[in-house]
């Protein structure tokens, strides 16, 4: 059934919008799409797609998100790109670390629904039998490209499913990569891989991942580390975004260099956030990602620029799972029945988009032996966060506390009740 869905997706012209339900029920087979001989939309994009994925960013960073050191933005360039694109404030991510969140990203569907060779490990392969975003584009005949220099970019974890040209060269081990330093050697790349297919004249679709803010942090020159302790921690941090702005500059300006600036749908996004000590998980302060879903590890940045349409600000609350929905539904493709999302191609056209809950989820591992759940109503005003197999209930009212300080469970039964219940209708259908 997936190999006859990619033949008439290299076929089909035509996608309508996604309905707004709750997740399909894994092992849910992916179809061809509705009317997939039909004509091509009229309105459709025919560029090329760019999908800059920065590790570990938290959406409170960005400088038009009003975050400022020593008076300045440390993302100006990413400011400016967001200036001529749609961001969207209240994007959330659906895992806690890339092995999760990544590859709920490609397949548009919740980390418990993909099909992975080992789930219980820190690591896991993703099966040939999950639909990949790249693989829809390369079934479309786009030549897609995967820059990457990262351990967990092994070609081996099936992350790079219907990429033609995948590079990871250069990538070191767990432990050495968390001390490296790859955008030097991934964006030169990049930049010649664009150049390349702005002389061929041929329509692309990259994905880079650029990997700087993740732990452990390292110091660079140009930004110099005056705190120390915790206060050094997050300073050491920031440096690491100001430091991969200028790399995401850098192939922002070769866009426009080649002149594919006005030919490229271009996504900018994080897959996780980072906490910085705010909350505990098991007694312990938490200070790095992986661990627990509250805001701050789930809220990240996500921009979306598609050329003929115009920058605004959209403050629906939107998953990552809907970036592949948007980007098939915005090329005028068939979207496969595997993916939850639903696309966000209205909202960068200015129209409406209906409300819809979000769900995250850490899976049981070597590391963190615990199934854990979090779910913010379609409003975004309230969070519920279940864990150690129901027996443990956190509850947050974000339209007044949105930094998740004050537990309401124990004092509001009855809103425990009613968002345990949206939670387990959302949830039993991913079952």
């Amino acid at each position: 059934m997936r190999r006859a869905w990619l033949a008439v997706c290299a076929l089909a012209v035509a996608c309508g919008s996604r309905d707004d339900k709750p997740p399909a029920r894994e092992g849910s087979n992916p179809t061809p799409a509705k009317d997939a001989q039909a004509q091509v939309r009229a309105d459709h994009f025919d560029g090329n797609v760019l999908v800059i994925l920065v590790d570990t960013v938290r959406a409170d960073r960005l400088g038009v998100a009003g975050y400022r050191r020593n008076g300045k933005s440390i993302t100006p360039r990413l400011d400016a790109f967001a200036e001529t694109a749609t961001r969207f404030t209240r994007a959330h991510a659906h895992g806690a670390n890339t092995p999760r969140s990544l590859p709920s990203l490609l397949t548009s569907r919740m980390p418990s629904q993909i099909a992975f060779q080992k789930s219980f490990h820190n690591f896991p392969s993703l099966l040939d039998s999950n639909v990949l975003l790249f693989e829809v584009l390369s079934a479309a005949g786009l030549r897609t490209i995967s820059e990457s220099s990262h351990f967990y970019f092994d070609p081996r974890r099936g992350v790079g499913q219907g990429v033609t040209a995948y590079d990871n060269s250069g990538a070191r081990t767990l432990v050495d990569g968390n001390l490296d330093y790859a955008a030097p050697r991934i964006v030169p790349r990049v930049l010649d891989g664009l150049e390349r297919s702005a002389k061929r004249g041929e329509r692309f679709a990259m994905l880079v991942h650029l990997f700087e803010p993740h732990s452990t942090y390292i110091e660079h020159p140009a930004f110099p580390i005056a705190a120390k302790g915790e206060a050094g921690l997050v300073e050491k941090y920031d440096a690491e975004i100001a430091v991969v702005d200028g790399w995401v500059g850098r192939i922002l300006d070769a866009l426009d260099q080649h002149h594919l600036a006005d030919r490229t749908l271009v996504v900018v996004l994080s897959d996780h956030g980072e906490a910085f000590g705010v909350h505990r998980f098991r007694g312990e302060r938490a200070f790095f990602h992986g661990q627990t879903l509250y805001e701050e590890i789930l809220r990240v940045p996500l921009l979306v620029r598609l050329p003929g349409t115009r920058p605004s600000v959209r403050d629906e609350l939107v998953g990552l799972v809907d970036v592949a929905p948007t980007i098939v539904d915005a090329l005028g493709l068939p979207a496969p029945d595997s993916f939850v999302g639903r696309s966000l191609l209205p909202a960068l056209r200015g129209e409406a988009v209906p409300p819809r809950p979000v769900l995250a989820e850490i899976q049981p591992t070597p590391d963190i032996d615990d199934s854990i759940r979090a779910f913010v109503t379609a409003d975004g005003s309230e969070k519920i966060i279940v864990s150690e197999g129901g027996k443990h209930v956190e509850t947050y009212d974000l339209a007044r506390d949105p930094d998740e300080l004050k537990d309401l469970s124990a004092a509001e039964p009855d809103r425990v009740a009613r968002l345990r219940a949206a939670l387990d209708r959302w949830t039993d259908n991913l079952r």
